[in-house]
């Protein structure tokens, strides 16, 4: 079925997929310990602080909006379709 070019492929493929893992922390992250929560003071805006759009996610009937500011920081705000407002509060992925 498979030529021996496609056997070396595959050979090679394997001998390569564990060199591409990485070992995952012993201990897990505390909560808290890499993202954020900052109040969002109004329920219909963000501040301009925050940065441009950079993506909108679909999930459950809420979207999810990612601002990212001139750092490189990357902010999480909910909008609930239901109540037609933004949560009160956004998770921050700090850039270091």
């Amino acid at each position: 079925m498979l030529g021996s070019a496609g056997r070396n492929l595959i050979l090679v493929a394997l001998i390569l997929l564990p060199l591409s893992c990485a070992r995952l922390p012993d201990k897990p992250m505390a909560a808290g310990e890499v993202l954020a929560v900052e109040p969002l003071l109004s329920g219909d805006s963000v501040p301009p602080e925050w940065g441009n759009l950079i993506s909108v996610t679909l999930w459950l009937g809420e979207y999810h909006l990612w601002f990212q500011d001139e750092g490189g920081n990357v902010r999480l705000v909910v909008y609930k379709v239901i109540t037609n407002q933004l949560r009160t509060q956004a998770m921050l992925i700090q850039r270091k």
